[in-house]
């Protein structure tokens, strides 16, 4: 799944547990003094049943869920 595709809400699966997106998360390389020099990764972020945190999970690692595992 590329990152373009993954849109809030959308139910998707990594193969094992089905889930949806509640978010993005970003990533930022630090410099010296803590000072943000350059995203480095935006990820979605996937609540899937029965677990109450968000997970952030490349991309590449989840697709929409079509139905049946």
């Amino acid at each position: 799944m590329k990152l373009k595709h993954c849109k809030l809400g959308e139910v998707v699966t990594d193969g094992k547990r089905i889930g949806h997106i509640v978010g993005f998360e970003s990533r930022y390389e630090l410099q010296a003094h803590d000072e943000r020099t350059a995203m480095t990764n935006i990820n979605p972020l996937v609540r899937f049943g029965g677990e109450f945190k968000d997970i952030g999970i490349h991309q590449g690692n989840i697709e929409i869920y079509k139905g049946g595992l």
